[in-house]
């Protein structure tokens, strides 16, 4: 029978590349403390990272790029798998596209794949879309946006992210800089079935509600490529690097 992974190691392996077998832990040996800092640390981090501009493509207009999201655990969070651990890191691809009148929509993907003797393909992947309240020669461009986070592949662990906010933004030559203010509504499903390391099994939900802004630059390289780099102040503090590739 294929071991089951507890919502624990997924955790730690995404963001700090453990190996550890699922029987080395305990979900008895942690309390509800210890849920609730791995749900807010994974939904500020899924939730950062979304977005490089407040201006949004001509229809047709296509940005793809890689980025990296790097997290920083505070002390006072440092609780379970996560103790001793100061940051921890997810790297995406992300794709945007321009659609008619106001709208962009996105999408970031990573895939891996996650188990011992039957692997399985884990993923993490995003939705977003954008909508321009204000955009004009000589203004700064204003942008609301609502995204969708999740890790799938593991049939009795989940995570989701829900993302709204703003973003306010101004381009001159060569760079850009913007700010937004976010507001991401986490949920974690646990769900183990009775075996040898949990006789009673285990079933759970975690809910967090996370707000977090956004400080960032993008910096042309080239005519068609960008550096991006943003910082997150929230609970936790975030910062994603990324090169992206934009054409009109």
């Amino acid at each position: 029978m294929r071991k089951i992974y507890s919502c624990l190691l997924l955790t730690t392996f995404i963001f700090l590349g453990s190996g550890a077998a699922a029987q080395d832990l305990n979900l008895n040996n942690y309390g509800a403390a210890t849920f609730s800092n791995l749900t807010k640390a994974a939904g500020q981090i899924l939730g950062s990272g979304l977005y490089h501009t407040a201006a949004i493509h001509r229809f047709g207009g296509v940005d793809l790029g890689l980025k990296s999201m790097l997290g920083y655990i505070p002390k006072k969070n440092q609780l379970g798998p996560l103790d001793g651990t100061k940051a921890v890191i997810i790297p995406v691809f992300q794709a945007n596209v321009g659609l008619f009148g106001r709208f962009e929509v996105g999408g970031r993907l990573f895939s891996f794949r996650f188990g011992d003797e039957n692997k399985e393909k884990v993923e993490l992947t995003s939705g977003l879309v954008k909508f321009s309240v204000l955009r004009g020669i000589g203004l700064p461009d204003v942008t609301i946006f609502s995204a969708y986070s999740r890790i799938t592949g593991i049939s009795d662990f989940s995570l989701s992210a829900i993302t709204v906010g703003g973003i306010v933004g101004k381009s001159i030559p060569v760079i850009t800089v913007y700010a937004g203010a976010n507001y991401n509504i986490i949920k974690m499903d646990v769900d183990l079935a009775p075996d040898a390391h949990y006789p009673e099994g285990f079933s759970e939900s975690y809910k967090e509600n996370v707000p977090h802004f956004a400080f960032g630059i993008s910096l042309g390289l080239t005519p068609f490529t960008k550096m991006n780099v943003e910082y997150n102040i929230g609970e936790f503090q975030t910062a994603t690097f990324g090169i992206v590739l934009s054409i009109f």
